[in-house]
């Protein structure tokens, strides 16, 4: 992916209800590893892959899993300074802002509905791959240089 690429700016759009988009899934968790199966990144967005639905994958910790139409429904906790960086733009970095907890609400590619909340580095890399799903990217998010509240 590249600085300009058209995905990347595209708002993504609900994937249907009862779509079958598990190899979607699989194939982007797939993109986070390098090809010596080393992790390159801790998520990606379904726009980084060139699609156009809200799909994101997440690969850190105890969540190795697509979240389908995510919502990020509360922020609390504050703010904190985030120095990221992205597979869509490799060797550079940002310093955005990001809240330190997000509850989020998702489908699984079974189609079962899921709240959960996250803390740190997971409420992170989710807002972060959420941005993409709405065509910010980290330097979109460095330049507005302030924290949306949609929740």
């Amino acid at each position: 992916m590249k600085l300009n690429d058209d995905y990347l700016k595209q708002v993504c759009l609900p994937v249907p209800q009862g779509d079958d988009v598990s190899d979607t899934i699989k194939g982007m968790l797939a993109l986070c590893y390098g090809d010596e199966g080393e992790q390159a990144g801790l998520g990606l967005a379904a726009n980084q892959a060139g699609l156009t639905q809200r799909i994101i994958v997440v690969s850190h910790g105890l969540l190795s899993d697509g979240l389908i139409n995510p919502v990020i429904e509360k922020y609390r906790g504050g703010i904190y300074k985030s120095k990221e960086g992205c597979l869509s733009f490799p060797g550079e970095q940002a310093v955005v802002m990001r809240h330190k907890i997000v509850k989020v609400s998702w489908f699984n590619s079974n189609w079962e509905a899921q709240t959960r909340t996250f803390r740190g580095l997971l409420a992170a890399i989710i807002q972060h791959e959420v941005d993409h799903l709405d065509g910010i990217s980290i330097f979109d998010r460095q330049k507005l240089g302030v924290v949306e509240r949609r929740g």
